[in-house]
């Protein structure tokens, strides 16, 4: 996360802005570390030239028509989707680019504060709906009256068994499917069929967090 905006909001600030951040990335240390292609630094700077022309007759010297209105925006706009790209590209994901080197350009500083990481701290309450063709309807829940995901948990994973007792392992059971729905259906497997088939489901975050293991729910599979 940047701690500002790339760019600074007021004409004359962006305008000082962008002659440090040309005269920095400019030079030969800095391309170095940055690593710009040679023919994208000449773009740069071509539309450069054309912004500072334009700056100099639409603001400094006032000639505020709508031609040179339009002008001088369009040549804005050019530069900053230009700038933008750069940034992403060679200079906002790369490691050699200090944060030294991203004051002297006055860029956005990295937030290196991670947040910290929700754990869902409650098992699934999970209801099953046997339907004709082989299909099974699930209901994952956070408990009897909540139907909502618990914070922190981005969707349930079911994991199953055939056979009469559930096993205390959960790694003995088999995992079927992920679903970030709060019901969903699928098919039994034929091999299943005749036989009692147990499933157990936990909830699972966006950053591989995972809760409980709810409590053994069985079906019998005709």
């Amino acid at each position: 996360m940047a701690s500002k905006p790339l760019f600074p909001r007021k004409t004359d600030e962006f305008h000082n802005w962008v002659n440090n951040f040309i005269v920095k990335i400019k030079e030969p240390a800095m391309q170095a570390v940055v690593g710009l292609p040679d023919l994208a630094l000449e773009i740069l700077l071509q539309q450069f030239d054309l912004y500072e022309e334009s700056y100099k007759t639409y603001v400094v010297e006032k000639m505020k028509n709508p031609a040179m209105s339009a002008q001088y925006h369009s040549r804005l706009d050019t530069l900053q989707a230009n700038i933008r790209n750069i940034y992403n590209r060679y200079i906002r994901f790369n490691t050699d680019v200090d944060n030294e080197m991203r004051r002297d350009m006055d860029l956005p500083i990295p937030d290196d504060t991670k947040s910290p990481i929700v754990m869902p701290t409650t098992a699934p309450y999970i209801t099953l709906q046997i339907l004709s063709n082989q299909r099974v309807k699930f209901k994952v829940m956070s408990d009897v009256e909540h139907r909502a995901k618990p914070v922190g948990a981005n969707g349930v994973e079911i994991r199953a068994f055939n056979g009469a007792e559930p096993p205390e392992d959960p790694d003995e059971f088999i995992e079927i499917l992920k679903s970030t729905k709060g019901s969903f259906e699928m098919q039994y497997n034929f091999s299943s069929i005749g036989q009692v088939v147990w499933y157990i489901g936990r909830w699972y975050g966006t950053r591989g967090q995972q809760s409980a293991w709810s409590a053994p729910v069985s079906a019998a599979v005709n």
